[in-house]
């Protein structure tokens, strides 16, 4: 099993919530893919708005940085795990 989690804190730093889960096992990027979509759920259900998201897998922020600026998910990876996720925004 692989690990996933993240750590919500508000403008000040201070600590809001934290979320932990487990997926079954997967890429390095498809489980960071999994971990920032749950945060961004929780964001999202607690109204936790604006939001600053800071994320370690580097394909994971090039395609979110395209994603906001307009790019369909399926013209920015090849990987099906992860165009999966991305269309859900879609």
């Amino acid at each position: 099993m692989q690990a996933l989690g993240g750590i919500i804190r508000n403008s000040e730093g201070e600590l809001l919530l934290i979320y932990l889960g487990s997926i079954g096992w997967d890429t390095n990027n498809s489980v960071e893919l999994e971990g920032l979509m749950q945060g961004l759920s929780l964001d999202h259900d607690n109204n936790f708005f604006p939001l600053e998201v800071e994320a370690y897998s580097q394909v994971i922020i090039n395609i979110a940085h395209h994603l906001l600026q307009g790019s369909r998910a399926s013209n920015l990876s090849k990987s099906w795990r992860l165009i999966t996720h991305f269309e859900i925004l879609e």
